[in-house]
C-alpha cells in the first residue's frame, strides 16, 4: 500500500525559482535573510550570492524605514566568509535547516537558502539577540545569520 501511495501521491511542488538564477552568470546558491523588526524600527534585506566557480560571494543589503528605501549597498564575501558558508551549507543543506531559538523576542529574522543544480531550497526563522555576541556555535541556521548580519554590519556600519 505504501508503494501505491508514493507511487500516485502528488509530488510536492518546490517554490519558483529566484530571479537571479535565470541570468546568465547566475550564482549557484542564493540566501536572502528578512529581518522582520529591528531595535531602531527599521527592516533589512540581505541577498547574498555564492558562485562556486571562481568561490566568490558578495552581498546586497537594504534597508527600510516604514517601508520606504533607507539605505542600499553591496559588499564582496571576504574569503573566510565565504569558506565557512559552503562548510555550513555542505554539512547541513538542505535537511538541518529548520527554525532556532523562536522565542517571545520580536526581533526574528527569516533565512532562506537557494541551491541552483539540483534545485532545493530550505527556509528557517531564528531569534539572532543572544546569538550575535557570543562565541558558542549554534545550529546551523543560527550560523549562517550571524553571519549574514556580520556582513551587513560590514557594509552598512551602525550609526
Amino acid at each position: 500500500m505504501n508503494f501505491l501511495k508514493r507511487l500516485f501521491s502528488k509530488k510536492a511542488q518546490l517554490p519558483e525559482q529566484p530571479a537571479e538564477f535565470t541570468q546568465e552568470d547566475a550564482p549557484d546558491w542564493l540566501i536572502e535573510l528578512k529581518g522582520e523588526s529591528l531595535p531602531d524600527g527599521n527592516t533589512s534585506d540581505v541577498r547574498l550570492s555564492l558562485f562556486d566557480s571562481n568561490q566568490t560571494g558578495s552581498a546586497q543589503i537594504i534597508i527600510r524605514s516604514g517601508g520606504e528605501l533607507k539605505q542600499s549597498n553591496q559588499v564582496d564575501l571576504a574569503k573566510l566568509e565565504f569558506d565557512r558558508l559552503k562548510v555550513i551549507l555542505g554539512f547541513f543543506f538542505p535537511d538541518d535547516i529548520a527554525d532556532a531559538s523562536v522565542g517571545a523576542s520580536n526581533q526574528l529574522v527569516t533565512i532562506s537558502i537557494y541551491r541552483r543544480e539540483p534545485y532545493a531550497v530550505a527556509v528557517g526563522k531564528c531569534d539572532l539577540t543572544d546569538w550575535l555576541n557570543s562565541k558558542k556555535s549554534g545550529p546551523p541556521i543560527i550560523e549562517i545569520g550571524k553571519l549574514l548580519i556580520g556582513v551587513q554590519r560590514r557594509a552598512v556600519p551602525i550609526s
